[in-house]
């Protein structure tokens, strides 16, 4: 406990580059870099590896969802054409 008090009072004084540079809203799928400076116990691990499993499973949702729109946009519009030149 004391070295992980000393790791925290040794951490705070360092700068926060690697946020600094990580640019926003981007997802690098690592855990634990969003500046939290302690030790996680394992209820606190293990739900911070299922809320960001659960935000890939989301994220991908999107992906998908946006590609389906761009194929129905694509399709939608090859017709239109069609109708257009005949």
């Amino acid at each position: 406990m004391v070295l992980q008090n000393m790791y925290v009072q040794w951490a705070k004084g360092q700068p926060a580059v690697a946020g600094e540079k990580r640019k926003a809203g981007q997802s690098n799928g690592r855990l634990l870099l969003d500046g939290m400076l302690h030790v996680l116990t394992g209820n606190e691990f293990l739900g911070r590896v299922q809320a960001q499993e659960a935000a890939t499973v989301a994220e991908e949702g999107e992906k998908q969802k946006w590609n389906q729109a761009q194929v129905a946009w694509k399709l939608t519009l090859t017709k239109w054409e069609a109708e257009d030149l005949a």
